[in-house]
């Protein structure tokens, strides 16, 4: 990983194809922020099926792989966006030197973009250790 990273505070959260996946603590900071209860969000806005337990797949907006709470290119939930979300690019699949190259280049013209401004990269590590901790516990590692 490089010792400074560049990056562009995205409005939205991770464009294009790809699965959000939410526990607990994010379906009900969701829930909360659109105003509806626990039951009522996980009945509208996850996918009925998952092999893991306590985790939901996010639905997409119908016949599109894009995040059921994008708007164009806004996140309609972006102060309460799940952790998924709110810790991209710092996925532990992106460490790699060609992924993040990829990711790039593929999915997030902000990263390493020349106007964005520095991340600091103690809070770039917290964030990967909490996006590596999130799937560790999906997976049933932790």
């Amino acid at each position: 990983m490089r010792q400074v990273l560049h990056g562009e505070s995205s409005k939205q959260s991770h464009l294009g194809a790809g699965e959000i996946w939410v526990d607990k603590t994010d379906v009900e900071r969701l829930a909360k922020k659109i105003h509806v209860q626990r039951e009522i969000f996980l009945s509208r806005y996850v996918k009925s099926y998952s092999r893991k337990p306590g985790y939901w797949l996010l639905r997409n907006t119908n016949g599109t792989q894009d995040c059921i709470f994008l708007r164009g290119t806004e996140c309609i939930v972006n102060d309460a966006k799940p952790l998924q979300c709110r810790t991209y690019p710092y996925w532990p699949e992106l460490m790699d030197p060609e992924a993040w190259k990829a990711e790039r280049s593929d999915m997030c013209e902000g990263i390493d973009h020349e106007e964005a401004p520095e991340i600091d990269i103690e809070k770039a590590a917290l964030q990967l250790q909490a996006s590596t901790e999130f799937f560790a516990r999906r997976d049933g590692l932790l």
